[in-house]
């Protein structure tokens, strides 16, 4: 494991390098194409590891244990996505390639499925709740529950918005006194002034 680590680490900084120049920039752009370069050159080393199986959290890549590159924003943010969208593993075969990466990319945009064929020698663990809500079938194999949609309050039918004892547009415009300032003809009394 611990000879392996730097080179995880190299491919997994350059794809993080990589995410962040796809969000910005469109795929033509040459510092894409350079980041993909850079992937594409390490990702030899993730096929010296064999399968490697990273656990996904909201803040970071998991290895045995460890977090991947603690300190790469890059990183943490495409884990970030991938945690919100349930993806909670990743196992990253042997053959993977540049594009495979992009694919996953697109599953942490939400632009790719996470059992999407593009993926290719890279499959995605999703967390139980988001096996669940992808599946059409209910978790427990009853019936689906065919609830109607609750009926409108009556004090809610006529109101637009905005609280009931407010003007339309929230008030504004000097429609509320003064809290703790006294009036005197009409001014507003300033503790600054002498009369």
């Amino acid at each position: 494991m611990a000879s392996d680590t730097p080179g995880v680490e190299r491919a997994l900084g350059a794809i993080g390098t990589t995410f962040r120049l796809a969000r910005l920039y469109p795929p033509t752009h040459p510092a894409v194409a350079e980041a993909l370069r850079q992937v594409t050159v390490a990702l030899p080393a993730l096929a010296a590891a064999g399968t490697l199986e990273l656990k996904v959290g909201a803040t970071g890549l998991h290895w045995h244990g460890q977090q991947l590159l603690p300190r790469n924003a890059q990183l943490a943010e495409l884990a970030g996505l991938l945690y919100a969208r349930g993806v909670r593993g990743i196992k990253v075969g042997p053959g993977a390639a540049a594009e495979h990466v992009l694919a996953v990319f697109g599953v942490a945009t939400g632009g790719v499925q996470p059992d999407d064929a593009a993926l290719g020698q890279i499959s995605l663990g999703l967390g139980r709740r988001s096996q669940r809500l992808s599946s059409a079938t209910p978790a427990l194999g009853g019936a689906a529950l065919d609830l109607p949609a609750p009926p409108p309050s009556p004090a809610a039918a006529g109101r637009t918005g905005g609280l009931p004892h407010m003007p339309r547009g929230g008030g504004g415009g000097g429609t509320r006194p003064r809290v703790g300032l006294p009036r005197r003809s009409g001014r507003t009394w300033c503790p600054w002034t002498c009369r």
